[in-house]
């Protein structure tokens, strides 16, 4: 995926400036896709262009693990509707995963990757009222089963994007 490439390209950029940048303490973090973005980017080494064990630890924000179910079949803990209206959830699908990729593809759906790929320090944070958060929390708990050290806090009475608003109720 050409997203991928991207931050696959950041991080070689920021790999080249070592007078710049402190190359043995990158941190790949994201919000929601971006956190997607974050895990991807190590996801598949032998795929990869980033050298292997460059990454330090990722945080990831809510972030979606599994593409290949549409947004709008999964549940929030809480049980609540997802707050994301359907056309941004679709352009933001089609725009990520053009049509005619593999939606199981490790570096799309990215809890189909080897946990060992990853780095050894993740923090990953959900929302209750989130329909990502159950797919987050699983991630989560099989990055722990295979050693990685993960802290995982999910924040209640919130929604996908909740800290990107100036409501405290969203």
């Amino acid at each position: 995926p050409a997203a991928v490439e991207d931050v696959e390209d950041l991080i070689l950029h920021v790999l080249q400036q070592s007078d710049q940048y402190d190359i043995k303490n990158i941190v790949l973090s994201g919000f929601s896709s971006g956190a997607n973005l974050a895990f991807a980017a190590v996801a598949n080494p032998k795929a990869s262009k980033v050298p292997g064990e460059v990454i330090r630890a990722i945080v990831a924000f809510y972030p979606p693990t599994i593409l290949w179910i549409s947004r709008s079949e999964k549940k929030a803990p809480d049980g609540s509707i997802h707050n994301v209206p359907p056309f941004i959830v679709d352009a933001s699908r089609a725009a990520y995963m053009p049509a005619g990729v593999d939606p199981t593809d490790p570096r799309i759906s990215i809890i189909k990757a080897d946990p060992n790929n990853f780095p050894n320090d993740i923090l990953i944070f959900t929302a209750e009222s989130d329909n990502l958060a159950m797919e987050g929390e699983e991630y989560a708990a099989n990055l722990e089963k295979a050693g990685k050290k993960v802290l995982l806090k999910r924040f209640k009475g919130v929604g996908h994007g909740w800290d990107k608003t100036k409501d405290e109720n969203s």
